[in-house]
């Protein structure tokens, strides 16, 4: 009886060993899966702010533009 219940335990403490062993693997790989999406955030966001400054710097220039043409129209009507 006393064997049985040993065994008994013994079997249980494998299975939260495996178990224990189970959630470890899964919480790396979760860790592992975090730090490749922040990589891909960060990025993605390192991409969007370049294209930002991009078209901020077209927009000025096409501002520019539009101010000299004009300005220069209005000269010209004078």
């Amino acid at each position: 009886m006393e064997k049985d219940l040993e065994k008994l335990y013994q079997d249980k403490i494998k299975r939260l060993e495996e178990d224990i062993s189970g959630l470890r693997m899964s919480r790396r790989i979760m860790m592992t899966l975090l730090e490749q999406s922040q990589v891909t955030h960060r990025t993605e966001e390192d991409r969007l702010l370049h294209e930002n400054r991009r078209l901020n710097r077209q927009v000025t220039s096409y501002a520019r533009q539009l101010w000299q043409m004009k300005t220069h129209a209005s000269l010209r009507e004078k």
